[in-house]
């Protein structure tokens, strides 16, 4: 009887491990399909540490007047010198907005930027509600230099045809991106950026010849549309917002 319950109880401690292994390798593979942070990882990675040490060195030899992006792969996979020169990539992959809140005050080149881009939000959706995300943007703008205008762009689009995951993503986004409006209209330094109705098919997704294959991440064409917003809209900036970068 011993004997039958000291099987029966290594059994159970093996399943339990697989099940956990598992599940493990399935957010994994989700991460690296969508890149997304998932509840199961921390959102100050190792990827995160080493990439924002480099971003360090980079800030302490930015030329004054560059125009600074600062987000998560979104930022990471966009050609910024397409956008601005001179312009500076301080984007990582898979981080949130609590990540962003973290790595803001290394960045001393922020003081003498031209203007600052932020585009995070959809990877905090698998950590917090729309109002925490909101809450967070907003004190990134009390953290971000007080005298730089900011260009905070909409969280984008996916296809929800594409992943399970993805299901009623986009209602959640549209919601997420009318608070987001709120808080960057309550900034007299923020400006909007919103494209997603230029970036969807008719059924109200992320078009499949905008993305990159994971129904998430903009290919070269969407980010295209996306560089031309940029440049048009740092175009609209009066010289003296853009002025005094000592």
């Amino acid at each position: 009887m011993k004997r039958q319950t000291l099987i029966i109880y290594i059994i159970a401690i093996h399943m339990a491990l697989i099940a956990a292994l598992i599940k493990t390798d399935a957010f994994r593979k989700l991460e690296e399909k969508v890149g997304v942070v998932s509840e199961e990882v921390g959102e100050i990675t190792p990827f995160y540490e080493r990439i924002l040490r480099y971003h360090k060195r980079i800030s302490g030899n930015a030329p004054p007047g560059a125009v600074q992006f600062i987000g998560d792969s979104f930022i990471q996979g966009l050609c910024v010198s397409a956008v601005a020169n001179p312009a500076i990539n301080y984007g990582i992959g898979g981080d949130t907005t609590y990540g962003m809140l973290q790595r803001i005050s290394e960045y001393t080149s922020l003081k003498t930027a031209r203007a600052i881009v932020l585009a995070a939000g959809f990877n905090d959706m698998w950590r917090r509600d729309n109002a925490a995300i909101a809450q967070n943007y907003s004190q990134i703008l009390r953290t971000l230099p007080a005298n730089r205008p900011v260009l905070m762009t909409a969280v984008f689009p996916v296809d929800e045809r594409l992943i399970d995951a993805f299901k009623g993503r986009n209602a959640r986004i549209a919601d997420l991106n009318a608070r987001l409006m709120e808080v960057c209209a309550a900034d007299q330094r923020c400006r909007f950026i919103d494209i997603n109705m230029l970036l969807m098919d008719k059924s109200g997704n992320l078009a499949p010849r905008y993305y990159d294959g994971d129904g998430l991440h903009l290919n070269s064409a969407g980010n295209a549309i996306w560089i031309e917003a940029l440049r048009l809209r740092l175009a609209t900036l009066r010289p003296s917002t853009s002025s005094s970068l000592k």
